[in-house]
Parts: structure tokens; sequence; C-alpha cells
């Protein structure tokens, strides 16, 4: 399958990019970026045969069969749907879109042309999520009362994407939006009721930090920190009945992954070997587009997952 990679962000480069050359049915096709030097580096590096200094030209290209979008998150709507209008299957990353409504739309265009979409959440492909729903399912800490999720790191660059009003940036588009799909994945529920607070810059007018209490119909109740003003944290802890599980490095994590399993004062330190899980994504799609499986993050899970991000932004006044 031949991919176009529309825009040379930071994540297409360490990590997406590599993930996609090691998957042997996939070729980096085409490459497009405003900036034709930094089009021209990431062919050289990557063994891209087109580049192109226009997302639009890449779009017309009739050698490719699917797009992946690494673009700022107020691009992604414009970009996807000018994708799948020509006939393109997309990855895009998340957010997919800035409101449910746009995520609806984006998978009703994508189902009337008889396309895939997938919202680009790498970390649900690792199976060392997988490993702990399993332990949740099976009971190995009783029933499951709580979720704790954070996703910090300092942000000081006002010229960063992530700190632009105008691009829709933001701690909870951009890493919160982890914490919540987390939440909602391993509690196997949607959330009843949401109560949020943060902090939105006066100035730069987006949230630099945000915190949301999810309540569970299931009696789960979940709880998401994300900010751009802490140091580094990446991590999750889910509390049951009768034990406890921490994973120490939650996202994207890959290689020696541990996890630590609680109950009473016996603490039991468990280490699996995890693939990158960008390659996992990768051919997940792959593997979606030609039918060969069903999507893992669906059409369901990211309209969820959007209206709980809207919800958080409206209360936090975002």
């Amino acid at each position: 399958m031949k991919i176009g990679v529309i825009g040379t962000a930071r994540i297409a480069k360490k990590s997406v990019i590599p993930g996609m050359m090691g998957v042997k049915e996939i070729i980096p096709y085409a490459i497009a970026g405003r900036k034709k030097e930094k089009v021209e580096a990431f062919k050289e590096a990557y063994g891209f045969q087109k580049g192109y200094d226009s997302y639009d030209q890449l779009l017309e290209d009739q050698q490719l069969e699917a797009v992946y979008i690494p673009l700022p998150n107020g691009m992604h709507y414009e970009m996807v749907k000018k994708a799948l209008s020509k006939g393109l299957h997309v990855i895009c990353e998340k957010p997919l879109a800035t409101s449910k409504e746009e995520v609806e739309d984006l998978f009703a265009l994508a189902e009337k042309k008889g396309l895939v979409l997938q919202e680009a959440f790498a970390y649900r492909l690792s199976q060392i999520h997988q490993i702990v729903l399993e332990k949740i399912k099976n009971g190995s800490i009783g029933k499951l009362k709580y979720i704790q999720a954070h996703f910090t790191f300092p942000m000081s660059d006002s010229s960063n994407v992530r700190l632009s009003r105008e691009l829709f940036g933001g701690a909870t588009y951009d890493v919160g939006c982890y914490n919540v799909n987390l939440i909602r994945y391993l509690a196997q529920s949607e959330p009843i009721q949401i109560l949020a607070s943060g902090k939105v810059d006066t100035e730069l007018k987006v949230d630099t930090e945000s915190t949301a209490i999810l309540t569970f119909e299931n009696g789960v109740t979940g709880i998401s920190h994300c900010s751009f003003d802490e140091s580094f944290s990446n991590e999750y802890k889910i509390m049951g009945t009768d034990g406890r599980i921490s994973i120490p490095l939650a996202f994207n994590a890959q290689g020696k992954v541990e996890l630590l399993f609680e109950s009473g004062s016996d603490v039991n330190k468990e280490t699996y070997d995890i693939t990158d899980n960008y390659q996992l994504e990768m051919k997940h799609f792959y593997d979606c587009v030609k039918g060969k499986t069903k999507q893992i993050v669906n059409k369901e899970d990211s309209v969820a997952n959007a209206a709980v991000i809207d919800q958080i932004l409206e209360q936090i006044g975002y």
C-alpha cells in the first residue's frame, strides 16, 4: 500500500514514519510540507519517492491509496475531509477534529465513500494496555473502582503550535485526550457525569492544564489530569476492591515496560517486552484498509472521546 504523509511534524519524523517502515506491506511513497528543505530532508532520510511543497498536490497523486496526517489540530478536519473526498483512506493524529459534530461529519463521509478513517491513538495497539484490561476482566484486582491517568510536561515556548488558539492547541487536546481515551477504554463504558476544572491562559487563550472527574454508571470513577506547567508525567493507576495496578510509563512505551501489581502490602513487579506501538498501529491500519480486521479505534470510540473533550473544554472556559 502506497501511503502519503501530509506534514513534516516531529511525531511523523520521530515515531510514525519509522513505524511505517517496519511494516513490509506499506510503502512510504510521498511526503508533503510547506518548507521545501524539510520535504527534501524527509525524502532523503526515509526514501520517499515523491516530495511535494503543497498538501493539495500530494492529494492529486493517483498512486496513493492512503494518507497519514500529522498536522496541527485545527487543520485536521479540513485536510481529512479533502483526503476522503479524493478517495483516500486516512489515518490522522489525535484529536481527529475539534468537536463531536466534526468527527461525526468525517465518519459520515468516510462511510459514504467506503473508506477507512482512523484516529491515531497508537498507544491503543500496545500489548501492555490489553494486558491490564485482561487483568481487570479476570478479577485480578477485584471489582474495578478507580482509574487515574496523568500526562504532563513543561511547555514554555509560546510560539509552539500546541499553544496556538488559532490551531486549537492546549493541554486537553494535546495530551488530555490520551487520558480520557484510556479511562473510557479501561472502564469499558461511557461517563454519565463529567466535572472539570482547569486554567486557560489569558493571553494565549488555550488551556495549560485541566483536571476532569468522569463518573460511570458501573460505579467506576476516572480522573484525568493534564498540564503544560508541570514536570514530565506519563502514567496511570487503577484500583479495585482487592488490589491496584500502576503503569509508570503509560503512553507509547516500548521495549521493557513495567507493571506494578499491589495487593495489601505485597508489591509484584511484572516486566513485559512491548513492541513499538506505532509499527503496530500502521500494520493495523493496513489490515483495516485491506479488510483483514476491524478497527480498534473506531467511529463510536472517536465520537465518544470527542464528546467528553467537548464537555471538559466547555466547563473550563476554552
